[in-house]
């Protein structure tokens, strides 16, 4: 089972972990166990590998199994698109985003239009920079 260290980042497997005992001043040696990454003996988290590119990752480095370098290359304007109305998050993508104003508390129906075509004309006429920003 591989680990992540949460100060340095160095990823090592079970059984590598640095230990130590700290006595606290007991006479008979005894005391607090202790382990920690081998590389700075920092604190550490259990990893999961990338479905896509099998490296290994914290839990909260990865989004639906995949990490995030995978994850900007999975995307597609049509799939993010998806993603933004299912979860009611295009106008706040519009208006922050793309036309950096703050976003409106209500739009019409003719705004929503405005902002589709805005979306399509984006993922031909600018396509890179537009994909950096989704």
């Amino acid at each position: 089972m591989p680990y992540k260290c949460l100060e340095c980042g160095h990823v090592f497997e079970d059984g590598e972990q640095a230990e130590w005992t700290e006595s606290y001043g007991f006479i008979d040696g005894t005391g607090e166990k202790f382990e920690g990454c081998p590389n700075c003996n920092g604190s550490f988290a259990e990893t999961h590998q990338c479905d896509n590119c099998k490296h290994e990752f914290l839990e909260d480095e990865l989004y639906s199994g995949l990490c995030a370098e995978c994850l900007r290359e999975a995307v597609t304007f049509n799939e993010f698109l998806a993603y933004l109305i299912a979860t009611n998050n295009l106008k706040l993508f519009m208006f922050e985003k793309v036309w950096e104003m703050n976003e409106p508390a209500g739009v019409s129906k003719q705004m929503c239009e405005i902002m589709m075509n805005c979306y399509a004309s984006k993922t031909i006429n600018d396509a890179e920079n537009f994909m950096k920003l989704c």
